[in-house]
């Protein structure tokens, strides 16, 4: 993970600071906390420079994340900067999977897959995709799949879109206290923000505390149900446990039952919390 730049994901899955050598033989060994023997011949084509390529290395993790962890892990490492191109494709992710029918991680590869898009920018970015565009069972408000980072034309200038929505010609944009907390960018945003709205699109603006206070999330998600003209109605049981584990992504709290003042007040929220408890009983 290291060699490919991704200290960050690193820091946020809380992975283990083990390097891991993986040799590929038809034999079976003793296996090893730092070692790996896989005896799928054909995944040594996904090495370079002695070192797992990226859509080995998410299959490998597909049985040591949870889901969502590995959906984030897929975004990130199809993720770029701005301008350049993914080191990673969700094409190739899903090439490797599929071709490597014998690991043990493909299944649950395969079905993250599919909730990946390439060209997040940031783990915040990352988060906040999960948050809108997931389905409900897994936690999301089941938004249309958002586009990362699409450039958009005003006049000679050129902007990019946090994440953007084209049928409502929407974009949504995350503000870290880190590059959005002083006043010459809060000048920069006004500029641009004026700019885009001349052409012709919408834009919201996620503050941090909006990701961490329920009530704010809340009021976010009802803002952009509107504007997407797509309601926001939680039909299944399903939804608590992944939100919660959304919620708390990077700082998860100790295993307990989601309590009801745990989630967001969304339409059926109270149907099928009632359901939720009686799969617990």
């Amino acid at each position: 993970m290291e060699y490919w730049g991704l200290y960050a994901v690193c820091e946020k899955l809380s992975l283990p600071e083990v390097e891991e050598y993986v040799v590929f033989s038809e034999r079976d060994f003793n296996r090893s906390p730092e070692i790996h023997w896989c005896q799928i011949t054909a995944a040594e084509r996904y090495t370079e420079n002695g070192v797992c390529t990226l859509p080995y290395l998410f299959l490998r993790y597909a049985n040591e994340l949870s889901f969502l962890q590995l959906i984030f892990l897929g975004l990130n490492i199809c993720g770029c900067r701005i301008g350049q191109d993914p080191l990673c494709t969700v094409r190739k992710l899903k090439y490797c999977a599929q071709s490597l029918k014998e690991h043990q991680g493909r299944r649950n590869a395969l079905q993250a897959i599919r909730h990946i898009q390439e060209r997040s920018n940031s783990i915040m970015e990352s988060k906040l995709y999960m948050h809108l565009c997931l389905p409900n069972h897994l936690g999301g408000c089941a938004f249309p799949k958002a586009v990362f980072n699409k450039p958009i034309e005003v006049g000679s200038k050129r902007f990019y879109l946090d994440l953007y929505f084209p049928e409502a010609r929407l974009g949504v944009e995350y503000d870290s206290y880190e590059y959005h907390s002083n006043a010459r960018s809060f000048s920069v945003d006004n500029i641009r923000a004026s700019k885009i709205h001349t052409a012709g699109y919408r834009i919201v603006h996620v503050k941090p505390g909006q990701l961490n206070d329920i009530e704010a999330y809340q009021d976010l998600i009802l803002n952009l149900s509107r504007l997407l003209q797509k309601p926001v109605y939680i039909r299944t049981d399903k939804f608590f446990e992944p939100f919660k584990e959304l919620y708390y992504f990077f700082e998860p709290p100790a295993y307990s039952p989601v309590r009801f003042s745990d989630v967001p007040q969304f339409a059926g929220v109270s149907q099928a919390y009632e359901r939720y408890l009686k799969t617990r009983r």
